[in-house]
């Protein structure tokens, strides 16, 4: 009978940045386990509110990437196929902890557009 694992971490990154991770894992008795479903957010807290600037997840279907900008709005991008799952969790993982700041920076800039209309 296979067992499911639910696992949730914070990652700090910063004092204002910080990764709000959760996985679930499927392990079939001996077999390694497989990742069925997760989710990485990126916040960021910005003049005193916590914002999502950045999802990764696999809800309701492939594995795919959530970009917000300033005004709320959202656009998503597919990364592959269910199959995909643990690697894209992976790279979208170290990607985050590498890049934190640049998707920061492309988020206030999206605040300056908006601001400029």
């Amino acid at each position: 009978m296979p067992v499911e694992t639910t696992r949730k971490y914070v990652n700090q990154l910063s004092p204002r940045d910080r990764l709000l991770v959760r996985f679930v894992n499927r392990r079939r008795p001996g077999s390694i386990a497989e990742l069925i479903a997760f989710s990485i957010v990126y916040r960021s807290k910005i003049d005193k509110s916590w914002r999502t600037l950045r999802r990764y997840d696999n809800a309701h279907g492939p594995p795919h990437v959530h970009l917000y900008d300033w005004n709320g709005e959202t656009s998503n991008t597919s990364l592959g196929t269910q199959k995909d799952s643990s690697r894209v969790f992976n790279q979208a993982l170290e990607e985050l902890k590498r890049n934190y700041e640049k998707v920061r920076e492309w988020y206030n800039a999206s605040r300056r557009k908006y601001e400029q209309r």
